[in-house]
């Protein structure tokens, strides 16, 4: 007789739970029957539902929540699949990844960007990747399972820290493919700080259940690049531990005498700046060699928003930072 594979399904909500109302979506209605989430010969389904937001609406404390569901089944199924917005779901993927490095088993999310009633919802062929990655004995892990709209191509697997930001309008997601991570720069009092953003097993020595996320990241400032862009120093706080620069899509930054004043403000107090991300395998502008003349920490390999939980999990969990 064959052995029926048991996969344990967590909704929270999302476009994919969606049904339109009006004019509006909302997260409405029994998920499992709608994706034909029903037992056959070889799979056995188990539901739980934690929480049913919009995705746009995550917070800490449903981080830790869905936290304790995956760890809560963990032990108990050949796999886990988790229903999610496409809003945040590269920050949840994210820090599930980084929480559950050593998990046995595969942890897969699913969403989806137009709901199952609409002809051009992905949301049964990510579910159905998600499904065969589980049965057919995939490498534990935290994945997200993702078909760009439209497009020819099957659903992905992408590992969860490895997912880029989608365009502003746009319902594609895309995998970073890069080199090896771990070029540790020197100075500004940061190279512990950089261990720790480079160590893939930074959580596996403490229970998941003790692994901690503040409920504000206020210990993180993050700031994006753009033209005519202006340093204020007075948005670095006695609770500042890091300043995060999220550069142009080549991982470059204007290095203006703003920029340079700005980041001698924080390293007189101690305060690293990082920014993402380099890609180890492509060559370096030189505006890089500027920006690390100017103390500035690049980060190579690690999307921003992989980045960004990283320091929030870090900052969370490391009070010595």
């Amino acid at each position: 007789m064959m052995r029926q594979i048991s996969i344990h399904v967590i909704f929270t909500g999302g476009t994919i739970s969606g049904v339109i109302e009006g004019d509006s979506i909302r997260p409405e209605g029994n998920l499992a029957e709608r994706l034909g989430l029903g037992d056959r010969e070889d799979l056995c389904f188990n539901f739980e539902e934690p929480y049913r937001i919009l995705s746009e609406n995550l917070d800490a404390g449903h981080l830790l929540q869905l936290r304790d569901c995956v760890a809560g089944a963990a032990d108990k199924c050949d796999g886990i699949i988790i229903t999610h917005g496409t809003d945040t779901l590269n920050y949840t993927a994210a820090l599930l990844k980084h929480i559950f490095s050593g998990i046995d088993i595969p942890v897969v999310l699913v969403s989806a960007a137009y709901v199952l009633s609409d002809e051009r919802s992905n949301a049964k062929a990510n579910m159905d990747a998600a499904v065969a990655y589980i049965r057919d004995g995939g490498a534990p892990g935290v994945y997200v399972s993702y078909k760009n709209p439209g497009s020819g191509e099957r659903a992905l697997i992408i590992p969860g820290d490895r997912l880029l930001s989608p365009m502003i309008g746009s319902p594609c997601f895309f995998a970073l493919e890069t080199g090896s991570k771990g070029r540790l720069s020197a100075g500004c009092g940061a190279v512990s700080l950089e261990k720790l953003i480079y160590d893939e097993d930074l959580f596996r020595d403490i229970p998941v259940g003790q692994i901690r996320l503040s409920e504000k990241s206020d210990m993180i400032l993050r700031l994006a690049a753009y033209p005519g862009m202006c340093f204020n120093s007075d948005l670095v706080t006695d609770r500042t531990g890091v300043v995060m620069l999220e550069g142009y899509h080549s991982g470059t930054i204007g290095v203006t005498e703003d920029l340079k004043s700005f980041v001698a403000y924080c390293r007189e107090r101690k305060i690293p700046v990082l920014l993402s991300f380099l890609n180890s395998q492509e060559y370096e502008y030189e505006t890089v060699d500027a920006y690390r003349k100017a103390g500035i920490i690049p980060v190579y390999d690690i999307p921003p928003v992989a980045l960004y939980c990283r320091l929030w999990l870090i900052f969370s969990n490391y009070t010595e930072i």
